[in-house]
């Protein structure tokens, strides 16, 4: 497994050459857009804004599509992990059907463009299958499968999956910087994957998700002529598991359980925001109607939503009308909807700036720190972020978020610090690798306290 700078390395990962930022002072080109974020939604929105005709420039601080979108399992899918039985009861069936058109519409957009643009990227059409396993799972898929076909999806139930899994029932078928009201409205989560090579080298063509909670999903996928098994799941909230390297091992766990497994080849993690109601947020940034636009809250649909975001976004900056811009407006104000887990969100997060100061951990000394492993812990009455690297050289940093303050929290996995409140990563030197923190973690002398030691 590949490891760089506080990131397992994805499948995609492994292919692209990192390239140091480029800082260029004697630009003088007026541009009519400013992207700020080369993911798959920046680069997206900018090709559909040039062919408009529009001057655009991409901001990126690292490497283009490297991050959230160099960590996803790459699957689009009008079946959307927040299902039409939420979506329809939170905006109704009329909205459930823009949904879906969306959805459609975006992937269809990603085939053109893969055609115009003759990109190799080992794209195919396939089936998706989502699948029971108990009584209450097939009670519920039933369910799914009405709101599907209401949603004007074609939908049908199926005799068998694509890989060798005992099913009850089947059907086939990343935020932006500085502070402001989106983060409060979406949870940061981790979702984790596994490319592995099988023995009979009987790969699947088709999708495949079970209906755990935490969910599994299940694909192959072709780079450079060989075959690959992508399994990915037991997603978790960000900085809320102490042992992240578990959520590697159980999902490992899994895969021998249904896959006779040749040889595991990559591990990776990758973040994304849910939002309050279940849908992305995209257009006008909240407090901001003018000229700041935003598209977050993609949930584990970002390779979809990204495109949705792009054609709309372009859309709303040509002033043309849309009927989405209504749907996934990010002002829109849903007072039952997901209020819920918007106010236990927030709870947490005040929980945290709390427990900053009344945290009653015993100082640890530390010797106890073995080679790659971290805490936080107190020291002469301040809380401190240490880490011991595998020469035995300790790394501290001030463990408070320089975002809004929250306490991180250490990502065994990925040796990576992790803020639980708005998911902003910093690996254990300190440095930003994940916003929307614009700030290292601030850097304390281990020297100084050894000296008090």
């Amino acid at each position: 497994m590949i490891q760089r700078d506080g990131h397992l390395t994805s499948l995609w990962q492994n292919e692209i050459p990192i390239y140091q930022p480029v800082n260029d002072p004697d630009i003088e080109t007026i541009y009519d857009v400013a992207i700020v974020g080369g993911g798959i939604t920046g680069i997206s929105t900018a090709f559909c804004l040039q062919t408009a005709g529009k001057k655009c420039i991409v901001i990126e601080a690292n490497n283009l599509c490297f991050g959230t979108s160099g960590g996803t399992t790459a699957h689009l899918n009008t079946l959307l992990d927040t299902p039409y039985t939420t979506i329809i009861k939170n905006f109704g069936k009329e909205n459930a059907q823009l949904v879906a058109k969306a959805t459609a519409e975006a992937i269809d957009f990603i085939k053109t463009n893969i055609d115009i643009c003759k990109i190799n990227c080992e794209f195919e059409d396939a089936s998706a299958y989502l699948f029971s396993q108990t009584k209450d799972q097939t009670e519920e898929l039933d369910e799914i499968y009405e709101a599907c076909r209401e949603a004007g999806l074609d939908a049908s139930y199926n005799l068998s999956l694509p890989v060798n899994i005992e099913f009850g029932k089947a059907i086939a078928t990343h935020i932006p910087p500085g502070i402001n009201l989106l983060q409060l409205r979406c949870e940061p989560w981790r979702s984790y994957a596994i490319a592995f090579t099988i023995k009979n080298e009987k790969y699947p063509e088709d999708l495949v998700y079970d209906m755990y909670d935490p969910y599994h999903y299940i694909r192959s996928q072709k780079i450079d002529g060989r075959e690959y098994m992508i399994v990915g799941g037991e997603d978790h909230k960000t900085g809320e598991v102490k042992n992240a390297g578990a959520s590697f091992l159980r999902l490992e766990g899994y895969i021998r359980k249904h896959f006779n497994v040749d040889d595991f080849r990559f591990k990776w993690s990758s973040q994304y925001f849910e939002s309050a109601d279940g849908l992305p947020y995209i257009g006008h940034l909240p407090g901001h109607p003018g000229n700041i636009f935003v598209a977050t809250g993609y949930g584990g649909n970002g390779m979809t939503y990204s495109s949705v975001a792009a054609l709309l976004l372009k859309q709303m900056i040509l002033k043309e009308e849309s009927p989405y811009i209504k749907l996934f407006d990010p002002n829109r104000v849903k007072p039952i909807a997901g209020f819920t887990s918007f106010l236990k969100h927030n709870v947490d997060i005040l929980r945290n700036f709390i427990d900053k100061w009344f945290d009653r951990e015993k100082l640890e000394e530390f010797a106890e720190l073995a080679p790659g492993e971290a805490k936080v812990t107190k020291y002469e009455g301040e809380k401190i972020a240490l880490f011991k690297d595998e020469h035995g050289e300790l790394h501290a940093v001030n463990p408070i978020c320089t975002h809004m303050k929250c306490s991180v929290a250490w990502n065994n996995a990925e040796q990576t610090w992790d803020c639980p409140c708005h998911g902003s990563r910093f690996s254990y030197k300190g440095t930003v690798l994940t916003g929307p923190a614009d700030h290292d973690l601030e850097k304390i002398e281990v020297k100084t306290l050894v000296e008090h030691d």
